[in-house]
């Protein structure tokens, strides 16, 4: 993938690169879906809504600005614009096998396949449309993928028609919940918690902006910490915070990951994130064995 262009630089080939990323990168092809809804968002999207069926499924959102004709490898290798690069990484790992992917907007008709892109004529519709065709008789592993990892979007996600975020909060074995203000996650303004947070009166039945949410629910089990970076799950692992039962999850816009984008980067700016939940995780239990 790289070579020796002269002594101490090593120059990469877009092409092979390309090819490796979009075969290994991502923990399944389903993936790109996830990669799809992080464009939307950091593209300004006001919604993302999905089609999902049998003989191909389309993602449409209305973006803030103008999508250029891409270049997949120039987009994927490069360290340029991140809605760009996940967005034509999405499409190369769709495109794996025999899939074919469109992009359409109001300016551009891009079709892409494992072999190449083509252009077509544009629609002069307004808003993003992809459109991957491919047959597959189970879809229940894209839908609950999407289900599974939007749930705290910001926007949002319509699967066939319903929104898969959370729409309410806890569930009858949930003791009690709290969140930090903040941003990067949308949290149900309805609780089912024994003793729900406290949120202004004005924001009952509403979402709620966060950086972090977290809920006590069962005792007897491990405490689990579920990442979010631009609106989706990318990561969930049992940790240790001196209390069991703890469910929290975290915004990690401004963490570290690695290559994939969906495991993150040990280190000091983690840890501190992880403290700051450990503090707030004491507080709930020390006030939940005070509550009458």
């Amino acid at each position: 993938m790289s070579e020796l262009s002269q002594p101490g630089v090593f120059t990469i080939d877009p092409q092979r690169a390309l090819e490796l990323m979009g075969e290994h990168l991502l923990p399944s092809k389903n993936h790109a879906l996830l990669l799809w809804v992080q464009s939307a968002v950091l593209l300004g999207a006001g919604r993302i809504e999905f089609t999902v069926g049998r003989m191909g499924l389309s993602l449409a959102f209305v973006p803030q600005r103008e999508i250029p004709e891409l270049d997949l490898a120039r987009e994927i290798v490069g360290a340029g614009d991140e809605a760009l690069k996940l967005l034509s990484l999405g499409i190369r790992v769709a495109c794996r096998g025999i899939g074919r992917v469109t992009l359409e907007t109001e300016r551009l008709s891009q079709t892409f396949c494992k072999d190449g892109a083509w252009l077509e004529s544009a629609t002069g519709k307004p808003g993003l449309l992809l459109k991957v065709n491919r047959f597959r008789w189970d879809v229940s592993e894209e839908v609950r993928l999407l289900q599974r990892s939007c749930r705290w979007t910001p926007i949002p996600v319509l699967v066939n028609g319903k929104d898969v975020r959370a729409q309410v909060w806890g569930d009858e074995r949930t003791h009690t919940q709290s969140y930090l203000a903040g941003t990067g996650l949308s949290v149900p303004g309805v609780s089912l918690a024994k003793h729900p947070p406290r949120i202004p009166a004005e924001s009952l039945g509403q979402r709620l902006d966060c950086r972090a949410a977290l809920s006590l629910n069962q005792l007897d089990q491990q405490s689990r910490l579920h990442w979010v970076r631009l609106g989706v799950v990318i990561n969930t692992e049992e940790t240790d915070l001196g209390v069991h039962g703890i469910d929290a999850v975290l915004a990690a816009e401004d963490l570290s990951t690695d290559i994939s984008g969906f495991s993150l980067s040990q280190g000091e700016a983690k840890d501190k994130r992880i403290e700051e939940i450990r503090v707030e995780a004491l507080a709930m239990t020390k006030e939940r064995s005070n509550a009458p």
